[in-house]
């Protein structure tokens, strides 16, 4: 299972909707809403659009995956801090659609982790917020992995049961691959981590291989 630490960054990476939930400081008002983000892979912060309501108000505590869901899965709770200055830039946005398609009007903010807690563990923001040690490339290993289609579809029927339409891989990063389906984006994470192109480049083709034992 590895350390909490792991395990916390591991929640991180195999979700990419949770909840966030922001109160004024006196207590007065609390309002909560879906948070459906990508991660900005030079810097590991957090990229979304929230409404202006929730931005204005001043504690901001984001719960991944949503602990009001059904499931038996921990839940990461981390407080956050969001800023919409510099502006997101359009080539994120694009990413964002990738992940979850269009959404509903709001302001696109940057989500920075202060802190978090798995269970009884605290963790500080900095050790939580991974980049991504294969963003330069992960443009040509997401080309690769979608080319490979009925490969892609069928380790998903294996993984996750089920698979209605298309799978498309619209994140790859050290650990393994984000996988958009027609229920939601899925992780399918690596036996151990990559340190190249080429090795991610192999791993894919190993996670993808029907006899993978999964």
């Amino acid at each position: 299972m590895g350390t909490p630490l792991e395990q916390a960054r591991a929640v991180l990476r195999r979700h990419r909707l949770g909840r966030l939930v922001a109160s004024h400081p006196d207590g007065i008002e609390t309002r909560a809403e879906d948070a459906r983000f990508i991660i900005e892979g030079s810097t590991g912060r957090l990229v979304f659009s929230v409404t202006r309501v929730l931005l204005e108000l001043g504690e901001h505590t984001l719960f991944v995956p949503d602990e009001t869901a059904p499931g038996d899965e921990d839940t990461l709770e981390m407080v956050v801090e969001m800023a919409h200055e510099p502006p997101v830039p359009e080539v994120l946005r694009d990413r964002h659609l990738a992940y979850h398609g269009h959404v509903r009007g709001g302001v696109w903010v940057w989500m920075e982790v202060l802190s978090g807690r798995l269970e009884d563990n605290l963790f500080d923001g900095d050790d939580l917020m991974q980049p991504n040690p294969l963003a330069g490339c992960e443009s040509r290993l997401c080309r690769a992995c979608n080319q490979m289609g009925p490969r892609l579809v069928e380790a998903c029927r294996r993984r996750f049961g089920t698979v209605l339409g298309s799978a498309t891989v619209v994140g790859v990063d050290a650990h393994g691959l984000d996988v958009r389906l027609v229920h939601g984006v899925r992780r399918i994470e690596f036996g151990y981590p990559a340190e190249s192109e080429e090795e991610a480049l192999r791993l894919i083709h190993e996670a993808l291989d029907p006899g993978e034992s999964l």
